[in-house]
C-alpha cells in the first residue's frame, strides 16, 4: 500500500513502513523487487512496473528495465550517461532506452542545468 509519503509493504515479521525519502533504489527480478534503504534491504513479491505505476513520478524514476532511482539521491551523472551514481557511492546504469527520458527529467528538475 502507499500512502501518501510512504509505502506499507509485507514482510515476514508483518508490516514495514518505508517513507519515500529513506528508498535510494529499486531493483526488479523477476515477480520480486528489493527496495534498498539506507538502513535495509526490503524483498517484495511485486514487480517493479507495479512500484513504477504507484510510487509517485515526481520522484522516483525509471532508469532501466531493472532499476528504479529516487531522484534526491543522485551525486553524478557520469559524462557518458550509462551511469548514475548515488549519495552513498552506488552505480546503477541507465540503459539506452531510458536514457533520453532520464535526461529530460534530470534537466528539468535541476533548472538550468544541461546533462
Amino acid at each position: 500500500m502507499i500512502n501518501k509519503n510512504k509505502i506499507i509493504i509485507r514482510n515476514s515479521g508483518g508490516h514495514s513502513i518505508i517513507k519515500f525519502n529513506e528508498i535510494i533504489y529499486l531493483k526488479g527480478e523477476g515477480m520480486y523487487t528489493t527496495i534498498y534503504t539506507n538502513n535495509s534491504d526490503y524483498v517484495v513479491s511485486r514487480n517493479l512496473k507495479c512500484f513504477e505505476d504507484k510510487l509517485p513520478k515526481y520522484l522516483f524514476i525509471r532508469i532501466h528495465q531493472s532499476y528504479m532511482l529516487n531522484i534526491n539521491v543522485i551525486e553524478k551523472v557520469l559524462s557518458n550517461k550509462s551511469k548514475i551514481i548515488t549519495e552513498t557511492g552506488i552505480e546503477l546504469p541507465i540503459s539506452r532506452n531510458y536514457k533520453n527520458k532520464v535526461k529530460m527529467i534530470l534537466e528539468d528538475y535541476y533548472v538550468g542545468v544541461r546533462i
